[in-house]
């Protein structure tokens, strides 16, 4: 899902238009100019936008179909149906470019009704039928869907100069807006003894969760290093797995991959440091070796009182979060 989102807040379409539509008055043309002047006879405010209230058949979703997978699809048309209004705008830039505006267009309504009956869809579908662990989510696109299309009906009276501020305003707002995306949707649980595989990248088995006041090697038998909390207020939280480098390159420090943090009752949040045993000892910095397994530590450091509270801990790795059960 994660993968798939970072596409949305590229929005390839609007910064490749940007870029290439010019605003500099200076090459403005007789054409221009002439069609200036007649559009401004009328208000923009008497200029009926086809598209803006038509009403469209209610989105229907199969109870019976992972929502998930729905959502994907979704932010899949969405995706290509962007890329289609980019499209559009390209074409039609010579025309923008001499003063005619998207109303004066007569291919506008066929070109723009699919992505104003998505926006349509997404606004008007009741969230209270939306699984309850995806309504954040859902609200967040609905959001996302009403503002592009406020932002389409005003574009659509627009000279190019103000067709150009406002296709950035409205760039940096929804990219900002898709980027919180993943945060607000559920993440997948795991439980110790279950292994994340991330292809070509590292697998990691969860083997043992608790609470320690020293994190010691495997082997104690010589001389080691360990970690011990020297705050007696505090003990350490250590998610104990093995991990596998599946990259071609050796790595140096499993912050690279992976990272754990745990949040209690109450929304306090902590995060912490790695370790794995390299040559028999404790280190930050092991070299992880290809297809190689190290016996490793993530360990957070929290307030002894927080031990017996209810906590959420969350795995992340190569940017897939994993609520651990």
């Amino acid at each position: 899902m994660k993968k798939l989102l970072a596409c949305f807040v590229l929005f390839a379409y609007l910064l490749a238009f940007s870029s290439c539509s010019s605003s500099d008055s200076s090459n403005t043309s007789d054409t221009e100019n002439s069609n200036s002047s007649i559009s401004q006879q009328s208000s923009s405010s008497e200029i009926a936008n086809p598209l803006k209230d038509k009403k469209y058949e209610e989105l229907k979703i199969d109870p019976d179909e992972d929502f998930a997978m729905f959502l994907s699809n979704k932010l899949g048309e969405y995706s290509d149906l962007a890329a289609a209004c980019g499209d559009y705008l390209s074409e039609h830039l010579d025309e923008l470019e001499n003063g005619k505006k998207l109303y004066e267009m007569d291919d506008f309504s066929e070109s723009f009704d699919a992505h104003y009956q998505w926006c349509y869809q997404i606004v008007n579908y009741n969230s209270q039928q939306v699984p309850e662990e995806y309504r954040p989510a859902w609200k967040q696109l609905q959001w996302i869907a009403a503002y592009n299309k406020e932002m389409l009906d005003q574009i659509y009276t627009q000279d190019l100069e103000t067709m150009n501020q406002t296709v950035q305003t409205m760039t940096e707002q929804i990219s900002k807006d898709f980027e919180t995306l993943p945060e607000l949707m559920p993440k997948p649980e795991i439980s110790v003894g279950d292994t994340i595989t991330e292809e070509e990248f590292a697998e990691i088995k969860l083997k043992k969760i608790s609470y320690q006041t020293r994190v010691n090697p495997s082997d104690t038998s010589g001389t080691y290093i360990y970690y011990e909390v020297k705050n007696k207020d505090n003990i350490y939280l250590v998610c104990q797995f093995d991990f596998t480098n599946l990259q071609t390159d050796a790595g140096t420090s499993l912050g690279d991959y992976l990272s754990f943090s745990v949040t209690y009752d109450g929304g306090y949040t902590y995060t912490g440091w790695s370790t794995a045993e390299d040559s028999g000892s404790l280190t930050a910095y092991p070299y992880l070796l290809p297809l190689t397994t190290f016996n490793s530590y993530y360990v957070i450091e929290v307030p002894k009182k927080l031990q017996d509270t209810d906590y959420t801990l969350t795995l992340t790795i190569n940017e897939s979060s994993y609520n651990i059960a």
